[in-house]
């Protein structure tokens, strides 16, 4: 028996099978999480190359100041984060007003994004 005779292709003519759907949100989900660690380390590194009074040219400030005050240290600022927003038992933390701040801006934003698709669907019917 040849090759030809006991191949398992489809027959010519057949249309081939769809291919297999992926879901994007696990790579957007990577893209997302890398882009945030690479500005993180852009972040550390101007803050390590650049001097704390900032660059100077002509009397003009051409870099930010780096000083902790101005630009501080990503781990700091993942500190202030976890930490309450005031000294008042129970108070928030700054984590959790930014994420409720998300929720509402969510909330607010689908509804529109969905008018504004369905007037656009209505428009080209």
């Amino acid at each position: 028996m040849t090759a030809l005779a006991t191949s398992t292709s489809t027959p010519v003519g057949t249309p081939a099978a769809p291919p297999r759907a992926r879901s994007g949100v696990g790579r957007r989900v990577a893209v997302g999480v890398l882009a945030v660690l690479l500005l993180a380390a852009l972040w550390e590194l101007v803050k390590l190359v650049v001097p704390d009074t900032g660059g100077h040219l002509l009397g003009a400030s051409v870099l930010p100041r780096t000083d902790d005050v101005a630009m501080p240290h990503v781990w700091t600022i993942g500190q202030r984060m976890l930490e309450p927003e005031t000294s008042a038992v129970g108070s928030p933390t700054v984590l959790s007003a930014m994420l409720q701040a998300f929720s509402t801006i969510s909330e607010t934003v689908e509804p529109m994004m969905a008018t504004q698709i369905l007037d656009s669907r209505e428009r080209s019917n």
